[in-house]
């Protein structure tokens, strides 16, 4: 699959313009291509996803859990979220309808997105500067 990747998601990008269908390569396995509103779709339903980056040879099961632990550790604003949300259910403030308040208040969906955005990207290859290499022959 992904040799063919980026022929793949040429063709399929020409046919998401004419068409609201779109299936992947393998049943039940988003890639590359896969629309972001269809991920997080199943991320909700089924609580997990298999999504395969074209620059991993296997797919990987994602779920919430793992969206909300990366938000946390790379947004500092996201993460005082996360503890005022934990801090209403220790203590079970309100029985724990100010957990649940919080937690639903959150933009959810947005951070599934920014997490399959960036799984989605390309990586950016460079050639690599092996100029301080040289050969050296023993008789030189």
């Amino acid at each position: 699959m992904n040799s063919l990747l980026n022929t793949y998601c040429h063709v399929n990008d020409q046919v998401n313009r004419h068409t609201d269908d779109y299936e992947s390569p393998v049943e039940s396995v988003f890639d590359d291509c896969s629309p972001l509103e269809d991920i997080y779709q199943t991320l909700i339903t089924d609580r997990e996803v298999n999504f395969q980056a074209s620059w991993h040879f296997n797919a990987k099961k994602y779920t919430a859990f793992d969206i909300i632990i990366d938000r946390i550790q790379d947004h500092v604003e996201d993460g005082e979220l996360a503890a005022a949300i934990f801090t209403a259910a220790l203590f079970n403030e309100e029985k724990g309808d100010r957990a649940t308040k919080l937690a639903q208040a959150s933009d959810f969906e947005t951070w599934v997105y920014d997490f399959f955005r960036y799984m989605q990207k390309k990586p950016m290859f460079e050639k690599p500067d092996l100029s301080f290499l040289t050969i050296r022959f023993p008789n030189e």
